[in-house]
């Protein structure tokens, strides 16, 4: 006699010793990528650094400022932001209106000194990724941004080798975000502090970008580039450039303050400058340092002082699931 059609699954299960009491059970589920509970570890280390120029009124970047400003908004000094090539208004981005200004000046090798100053591990920073599943989509992922330290290795282009070890910068407060997102293979970080200190003629200059947010995207090979922007104070820009345009401080000062468009001051004008830089990164491990309770770290968005980060582990993309970035 047939089998029936209908009972012709559970004969096959039959001879497949399925009956009998065993149980047919499903336990592989995908990751709940909304949860941080992965072991993966990833460091990036920046080995390109410059400043966003802009195209007519066309810049990459951030709205700082939460407001799309023209000539006749006070808030912005006047100021008139910017649009993102993809057509998203209220992008601050001044310093690319200084730039074409500044490069007729001493001012000129400041974007050049920036480069330097990564290439011999003056600046060396790093972004280090905990909890991660994917590049691509990641509902949950702890980041610590922080400074390295250690002698640097370059490659035939002149940057810095991927795959290099380095130490923990303890002078450095480490920058903490927790439960940051991976979407489409970009992630975000905002309303943070980033402190970015560069020495010029053997004086340090801090260019603290305050405020400032991230966007980074993440390829397959473990590589990133990505966006920095913030706001550095009108008196930070005037300390650097009295250590690199002695002849024309006063005119280039003056530039400044004209353009400064966040933070408002009550006698007028703006206290600090939109700034946006662009960083390439590439992957990079940690030595195994002190224990947690002995490294400092500072979450995003304000609040006491607190213990974090991690030992990494490795540099690459996660093992899974390895989907990239666009």
């Amino acid at each position: 006699m047939r089998t029936p059609r209908s009972l012709a699954p559970l004969a096959l299960l039959a001879l497949l010793g399925c009956s009998g009491g065993d149980e047919v059970s499903v336990t592989d589920t995908a990751p709940d990528l909304s949860v941080c509970d992965s072991t993966d570890t990833r460091v990036l280390i920046f080995n390109t650094l410059g400043f966003v120029h802009r195209e007519g009124l066309v810049s990459e970047g951030f709205d700082l400022d939460g407001r799309v400003s023209d000539t006749s908004d006070a808030q912005g000094c006047y100021q008139p932001d910017l649009t993102a090539p993809d057509g998203t208004p209220g992008i601050d981005n001044a310093l690319s209106g200084l730039l074409p200004a500044l490069e007729a000046t001493e001012a000129r090798v400041l974007e050049t000194l920036l480069q330097e100053f990564v290439n011999r591990g003056d600046i060396l920073l790093a972004i280090e990724l905990e909890d991660v599943d994917s590049f691509e989509n990641d509902g949950c992922v702890n980041v610590n941004i922080l400074a390295a330290t250690g002698p640097v290795m370059l490659g035939t282009d002149g940057s810095i080798e991927p795959g290099q070890t380095f130490d923990r910068d303890p002078a450095v407060p480490v920058i903490r975000a927790e439960h940051a997102t991976i979407t489409d293979g970009v992630l975000r970080i905002r309303d943070t502090d980033f402190r970015l200190v560069v020495q010029v003629a053997g004086a340090d200059v801090d260019l603290t970008l305050e405020h400032a947010e991230f966007a980074i995207r993440l390829a397959p090979d473990g590589t990133a580039s990505g966006l920095l922007g913030g706001g550095v104070s009108v008196a930070r820009l005037e300390a650097l450039i009295d250590t690199l345009a002695t002849d024309v401080a006063d005119l280039a000062k003056q530039l400044i303050r004209t353009v400064a468009d966040l933070e408002p001051a009550p006698e007028g004008g703006c206290a600090a400058m939109s700034t946006v830089f662009h960083f390439t990164a590439t992957p990079a491990f940690f030595y195994a340092d002190a224990p947690a309770d002995d490294t400092g770290a500072t979450p995003v968005g304000g609040g006491e002082a607190r213990t974090g980060g991690g030992v990494a582990e490795g540099g690459g993309p996660p093992s899974a699931p390895d989907t990239g970035a666009p």
